[in-house]
């Protein structure tokens, strides 16, 4: 494979490079660079605090982002069990992260809230995860045009409801697989959650067809499909 550039330098203000080879200790912290945030008691700053920043700063447009995970070398097999992991070594009850990702930022101090332009999420299949004020916006334009492959969910946060893209990129066939509510005011009265399965196969235009739904978080198939390769088995929680 033909490469822009065979030998790379490094360019960086601080570097850190961790190296060894079969290490038998046990009670190491190992990493090519380790920062920690120890400050005790109130935070009152309204910037952000962290054990590791990483800044983009005023005027960059062309960044893969503030902060990148990277596995390099061409060599040899190379893996590594996650880009982004969560550890921890406490024991003391209550501790622990309020949450596994955070993508909120209220509007504060004259600045506004936290802006994601395309998608919370985007996997190597580029199926991701959206979300907006309003249902979305069918055509070669709409929403996700370009980048939400077949898949891709998309949220209405102001009903809610859920869509996916069973059709392109373009989001030309949507379907609506979370309705707000799924049954009967009688059948769920005290406004909670209820639990639906839905078995349903897709047709070759990317269409759903519902085969059978249920109450309950498993739901068995009466009648087999006439094909068994594009049964989807969906477990749907609606809340009235």
């Amino acid at each position: 494979m033909a490469r822009p550039v065979d030998n790379p330098k490094f360019l960086a203000p601080i570097m850190g490079n961790v190296i060894g080879d079969s290490l038998t200790k046990e009670g190491a912290y190992l990493a090519g660079m380790i920062g920690a945030f120890s400050i005790l008691g109130v935070k009152a700053t309204h910037w952000p605090a962290a054990g590791l920043l990483g800044i983009v700063m005023d005027g960059v447009t062309e960044v893969d982002g503030a902060v990148v995970a990277h596995l390099d070398g061409d060599s040899a097999a190379t893996i590594a069990n996650a880009a982004f992991k969560a550890t921890m070594k406490n024991s003391v009850p209550g501790s622990g992260y309020n949450f596994g990702l955070d993508l909120f930022l209220a509007a504060a101090d004259g600045f506004p809230a936290l802006v994601v332009h395309k998608a919370l999420e985007r996997s190597p299949h580029e199926v991701c995860r959206l979300e907006g004020d309003g249902a979305p916006v069918d055509g070669v334009s709409g929403t996700g045009a370009g980048f939400a492959g077949k898949g891709s969910q998309y949220t209405d946060y102001t009903t809610p409801d859920l869509y996916i893209n069973a059709g392109q990129q373009s989001f030309s066939h949507l379907e609506e697989v979370h309705p707000r509510c799924m049954s009967s005011p009688a059948a769920n009265a005290d406004g909670g959650i209820l639990l639906t399965a839905v078995i349903a196969r897709r047709k070759k235009d990317g269409k759903l067809v519902v085969l059978q739904t249920g109450a309950g978080s498993a739901l068995a198939l009466s009648k087999k499909p006439s094909s068994t390769k594009i049964l989807i088995a969906l477990s749907i929680s609606t809340l009235c």
